[in-house]
């Protein structure tokens, strides 16, 4: 922590930080002789993205008013770090966040609640535009509303991303759920 210090100078200067933090906020560290840890009533915005998320992957249950806030499903695992040991925490936290939106966008559809659904779908589409099963649930959402042309609309541009990318284009079973919903019943 201080590279220009002894390591006695250190251990001082440690020692006056905890000091410090204790008189302004008592419970915010735990210290013992060889281990530092946040206080047992600390919660980091990790600890409630995770939280969060296996409450919204558990079969059943209700979906609480505060698992409906995507906002805590989402952001980067330590951004200014530059670490290795940091890639493999970000890529698991990664795939978290985008398995919670989606199973939270399919909830949220399924209670009619169209709009949060739709931005938490929007949200996994952002952390993984190639992600076809979130662009198949932002296209359902669009179907239960009735809104054929917006439906084509994400699906145009998933193609459109997917063969810019990788030169593959859209699953048959997606192409396939907009193409029956466009089909006009004969009056």
């Amino acid at each position: 922590m201080w590279e220009d210090s002894t390591v006695d100078h250190g251990h001082g200067s440690l020692r006056t930080a905890l000091w410090r933090i204790r008189a302004v906020h008592g419970s915010l560290i735990s210290a013992g002789r060889n281990e530092l840890a946040l206080g047992r009533d600390v919660t980091t915005d990790l600890q409630q993205c995770r939280a969060q998320a296996a409450r919204l992957l558990a079969p059943g249950g209700e979906l609480s008013v505060e698992d409906t806030n995507s906002s805590p499903l989402t952001g980067d695992l330590l951004p200014a770090w530059d670490e290795d040991w940091l890639l493999i925490e970000r890529e698991r936290l990664r795939q978290v966040q985008l398995h919670a939106l989606e199973a939270l966008a399919v909830r949220l559809r399924n209670l009619g609640r169209y709009p949060e659904a739709i931005d938490a779908a929007l949200r996994a589409k952002a952390i993984e535009p190639l992600r076809e099963s979130v662009h198949a649930v932002l296209i359902d959402i669009c179907l239960d509303e009735g809104n054929v042309a917006a439906a084509h609309g994400y699906l145009r541009q998933y193609s459109s991303v997917l063969w810019t990318e990788l030169g593959l284009r859209p699953s048959p079973r997606l192409l396939e759920r907009v193409r029956d919903a466009s089909r006009l019943p004969r009056l």
